[in-house]
């Protein structure tokens, strides 16, 4: 256990707080960062403290041994089902580019701008024009209200 190690986990410098040391790669790692209880802590052996692994060396070391895992050999060609579409025309690449010009796509632009005035913010437009105009007769009469009652 070291007084005050940083950790290899959170960054932080703890004072007094256990910290396991990794016998590979010599980082040191709060209990609490590496998810081990103080109870835990307390019933591993000195050697199990001075043999534990990180977490990252851990990832590092190889699974186990291999050699009896069977291999699995090509199947046999399959004929070809029926489910799969065939591509009929075949992309072409480099000098039969049709790109569109810079006017074509300003026309574009506009067109698009166009529709999205007239079918999205023209009529919200005419709503707002409307309340105004509503605003405006019930300001009017108001007004003449206050006059008949001051004169």
């Amino acid at each position: 256990m070291e007084s005050v190690k940083e950790c290899a986990a959170c960054l932080s410098n703890s004072k007094d707080v256990p910290v396991l040391l990794c016998s590979r790669c010599a980082a040191n790692y709060h209990l609490l960062c590496m998810n081990i209880s103080s109870k835990d802590y307390k019933k591993m052996s000195q050697e199990d403290k001075s043999n534990w692994i990180c977490v990252q060396c851990r990832c590092k070391e190889r699974k186990g041994d291999n050699t009896n895992t069977p291999v699995r050999s090509n199947p046999p060609p399959s004929p070809k089902p029926d489910y799969v579409t065939k591509r009929g025309k075949t992309r072409t690449t480099g000098t039969n580019c049709s790109c569109l010009s810079a006017s074509s796509i300003r026309d574009i632009i506009r067109e698009e701008l166009q529709q999205l005035f007239n079918h999205q913010i023209h009529p919200h437009l005419l709503e707002v024009q409307n309340a105004v105009s509503s605003l405006e007769a019930s300001m009017a009469h108001f007004n003449e209200e206050l006059e008949k009652n001051q004169g």
